[in-house]
Formats: C-alpha cells, sequence, structure tokens
C-alpha cells in the first residue's frame, strides 16, 4: 500500500514537473512571437514612412507648387526643431516623427534627451538617418 502511494505520488510530481515545462515552453514561445510581432511592426512603420518619403518624391510637383503657396511659417517645417538651420534628417520609431538634423540628434538625443522624441516625447526605438523630408 506504502508501495503504491509512493508510485502514484511519483507519477503526479512527474506530471506536474512535465506541466511546468510545458507551460515554460509556451511562455517562451510566447515571448518570441511578441518580439517577432514587434520587429515586424516596426519594420512595417519603416516601410511606411520610407513609402511616404518615396511618395513625396513622385508628387515633388504638387508639393513644390504648395509650398509655394503656403504661409512663411509652413516651409519652415521641413527645418531642424532645434537649429532652425538644417534641413530634417533623422526619423524616430516608432513615433514616426522627423523635426531634426544629424548634427542636432548626434549633440543632444543620445545624451541630455535621454532617448525621447522631442517633438511627442515618446521613447526612441530606433533612429533612422533619412534624405529629404518625408
Amino acid at each position: 500500500m506504502v508501495g503504491t502511494r509512493k508510485a502514484i505520488l511519483r507519477a503526479e510530481l512527474a506530471s506536474l514537473r512535465q506541466q511546468i515545462e510545458t507551460e515554460k515552453k509556451m511562455k517562451d514561445e510566447v515571448q518570441r512571437l511578441e518580439e517577432e510581432m514587434s520587429r515586424l511592426q516596426m519594420f512595417q512603420q519603416l516601410s511606411n514612412v520610407l513609402f511616404e518619403g518615396d511618395t513625396f518624391l513622385y508628387n515633388s510637383v504638387e508639393v513644390t507648387s504648395l509650398e509655394q503657396s503656403a504661409p512663411y511659417d509652413y516651409s519652415m517645417h521641413w527645418y531642424c526643431m532645434m537649429c532652425c538651420t538644417n534641413e530634417v534628417s533623422i526619423v524616430f520609431l516608432p513615433c514616426a516623427h522627423q523635426v531634426l538634423c544629424a548634427g542636432c540628434y548626434e549633440s543632444s538625443c543620445s545624451s541630455s534627451m535621454g532617448g525621447h522624441c522631442p517633438y511627442c516625447n515618446a521613447e526612441i526605438q530606433q533612429s533612422i538617418k533619412a534624405f529629404g523630408p518625408t
């Protein structure tokens, strides 16, 4: 009787260990999938930013005519919000704001701003050098 009780307890223990191992594998798989999903979302945002940049280049005639008829402050939209002299060239993800030039980004974002977008204060997960405003 004691022997059968021990055998039952050992079987239950083995079953519980297997359940724990299965749950751990499932949690690891969920974490891996969440990371993959996050990576794909970031890639999608980057694709959208790049696509918008391509659209901007293809529609340059329309954009040029809009800029000529726009008020003065609209044309300032493409200049760095810190130095107000250089054109914007850094895209922040995930917020997709393009508000700083490379020089201002190098001198301020990496240290004093603590990795946050200067426009919306979102945490910067990635920054990309872009050529031309998007």
